[in-house]
């Protein structure tokens, strides 16, 4: 359960940004930064806003 939670969060936040920055330690995975910025397109919309516009 935990993990379909977590990838419904990621989903639900990649939607709302604009930009994604990664951290990496060598070729592991470290963590996220997710910013909105008003003038830029979203990273990831979904299926509901693409039918609306």
């Amino acid at each position: 359960m935990q993990k379909l939670y977590g990838k419904y969060f990621w989903n639900q936040e990649l939607s709302t940004s604009s930009m994604l920055l990664a951290t990496y330690d060598g070729n592991r995975f470290v963590g996220a930064l997710l910013a909105d910025i008003k003038s830029e397109p979203k990273l990831k919309t979904s299926l509901g806003s693409r039918l609306v516009r």
